[in-house]
């Protein structure tokens, strides 16, 4: 018998979520994966190697955070300057990242979560809740966020990726507000509106363009905002 990982959502409950999403243009839906599961996945999650993802000169990096720490100083310092100099201008960011690859033997849940996410049944439960029909296939990579990182405003309409809808798993358990780490939205003029709390075994749909930032990791934040990130497409 094949093993359940997604829980199903109310009848009641998806009524509302639906209204919120028509309303809003995103919605979070809680208790998302059973439980057992979910223990895997954010075992395999928080073993994962990220690379360090940055904005700079203008263009996307990656780095290992070996290759960071093997710097000299000044040019380590010269470099998180230039990242934060062009984050105050409203571009930029900064946090780890691991790509989600096709292999069980590496990725064992991982991969199942990617396959559950395209199974049809899910994918017409997303076109029904969104009421948009031309969602194809989810992608996936996983996330993490530490002391210091960030990602600004902006939106994931990116011309040429046949992005559709966005969402965020949340994966850090018991994350308290004042650590940072909100994925905060925006409205159409800037002003900040709804922020959402990474409650742990939520996802957050959102249409791409829906503008939105993840708020800066307090420092004395006591642990890592994991998640599982991606994009239904065309």
């Amino acid at each position: 018998m094949k093993q359940k990982i997604i829980n199903s959502i109310a009848n009641d409950k998806f009524d509302e979520y639906q209204t919120l999403f028509n309303i809003n243009g995103f919605v979070r839906i809680e208790n998302f994966l059973e439980s057992n599961f979910l223990k895997f996945l954010l075992s395999e999650v928080m073993d994962q190697n990220f690379l360090n993802a940055f904005y700079v000169e203008g263009s996307n990096r990656e780095a290992s955070d070996k290759a960071i720490q093997d710097l000299p100083n000044d040019t380590k310092l010269d470099l998180y300057k230039a990242i934060h100099e062009q984050a105050a201008n409203g571009l930029g960011f900064h946090y780890g990242r691991s790509k989600i690859v096709n292999d069980n033997s590496l990725q064992p849940y991982s991969n199942q979560y990617l396959t559950e996410l395209n199974n049809i049944e899910f994918i017409n439960i997303v076109r029904k809740l969104t009421s948009i029909q031309n969602i194809h296939k989810v992608d996936g990579q996983i996330t993490r966020y530490r002391s210091g990182d960030f990602l600004t405003r902006h939106n994931d309409n990116v011309k040429g990726e046949n992005r559709i809808i966005a969402y965020v798993l949340c994966l850090s358990k018991d994350w308290h507000p004042d650590w940072g780490g909100m994925l905060q939205f925006y409205r159409n003029n800037g002003t900040p509106d709804i922020p959402l709390n990474p409650v742990y075994n939520s996802v957050v749909l959102f249409d791409v363009n829906k503008v939105h930032s993840v708020t800066n990791i307090a420092q004395f934040a006591p642990t890592e905002r994991y998640s599982v990130t991606g994009w239904m497409r065309s």
